[in-house]
């Protein structure tokens, strides 16, 4: 009878050689390999099934975490960054939707203009009644045709605000008497689509002298003016930051503020007196007039950057990083 020997383990060994090891000697090598796995637990992520010749052999990853303290200290340090430099943004960011809503404004009365001129001849040969409300009327009468409205308020309160102010700090009712434009009713208004506010004022038959007494050549006489607030019934409500000044002249619609003018304007005594900078009618500090010249320097550098610095000029410096 045949002896029957006891099971054997086959391993594999260096140059493919096989080494057989007998039962007990496997039992031996099992009971080596649990205590060896006592070493592998901080290694293991895992509880090795008995039996098993292979471990993770991989070392303690050491899991590092911000305390309590760091956390807020690296919090604060972002919220006074923020505070700093949020503020800066956003006063950016309006300034530049300024630029774009009042070149929007321009684009729609200059095309409105063009087109009513083409039914009824240049606007200084339009029939103006006496009295500047009421030559206003037909001024808005022949423009409204050819914009999109949202509200007229013809001779009527609303469509605007009241309370303007001026960049230098006046109000509005300060200069001119009829300065709360809203609750005035002497005074034709409309809203466009966009939510943008513009009030229309006309000289009548009388532009002519007004012209030649606000300062304007007699190539560009003015016949009547558009003032634009293009954020509507929103703030700021002042005048070179969201309210802004056109003029209507039979070569077009010019935005006020551009050099060649002199204008009107007072000196510390009261006495009337020409100014050929019409940036000195739009300075954050002390403004001639209305603040009425920040219209052509947003139009032609598209910016606001007379509300930071001042020294800027239509020959030199255009923005406050120059």
């Amino acid at each position: 009878m045949t002896k029957r020997m006891p099971p054997t383990l086959t391993l594999p060994l260096k140059g493919g050689r096989e080494n057989f090891v007998s039962e007990a000697h496997r039992k031996e090598l099992n009971v080596l390999t649990s205590y060896r796995l006592n070493d592998f637990k901080k290694k293991a992520a895992f509880t090795l099934a008995e039996g098993a010749t292979h471990v993770d052999m991989s070392d303690n990853i050491r899991r590092v975490a911000f305390t309590l303290a760091e956390v807020l200290i690296t919090l604060g340090i972002i919220g006074v960054v923020a505070a700093m430099t949020i503020p800066t943004l956003i006063a950016n960011y309006q300034e530049k939707q300024t630029v774009t809503a009042l070149k929007k404004a321009y684009s729609t009365l200059s095309q409105a203009y063009k087109m009513a001129t083409v039914e009824n001849g240049v606007g200084s040969k339009w029939s103006y009644p006496a009295g500047s409300s009421a030559a206003s009327v037909v001024l808005f009468e022949k423009l409204e045709p050819y914009m999109r409205l949202n509200k007229t308020c013809i001779q009527a309160e609303g469509c605007m605000a009241d309370g303007y102010g001026l960049i230098d700090g006046r109000a509005l009712s300060d200069v001119s008497p009829s300065g709360n434009y809203g609750s005035n009713a002497g005074h034709t208004k409309a809203v466009l689509s966009d939510g943008s506010s513009v009030l229309f004022y006309s000289y009548g038959n009388n532009y002519r002298y007004m012209s030649e007494r606000e300062g304007f050549s007699s190539n560009n006489w003015a016949f009547g003016t558009a003032v634009v607030d293009v954020n509507g019934l929103s703030g700021p409500n002042v005048a070179g930051r969201d309210l802004f000044t056109f003029i209507f002249t039979d070569n077009g619609v010019i935005p006020y503020g551009y050099p060649g003018l002199k204008y009107k304007a007072e000196d510390e005594d009261g006495n009337e007196i020409r100014v050929d900078d019409p940036l000195s009618n739009c300075n954050r500090k002390k403004c001639y007039g209305y603040c009425e010249s920040c219209t052509a320097w947003v139009i032609e550098h598209q910016n606001l950057d007379y509300l930071h610095c001042d020294d800027l000029s239509w020959d030199g410096k255009h923005k406050c990083s120059d």
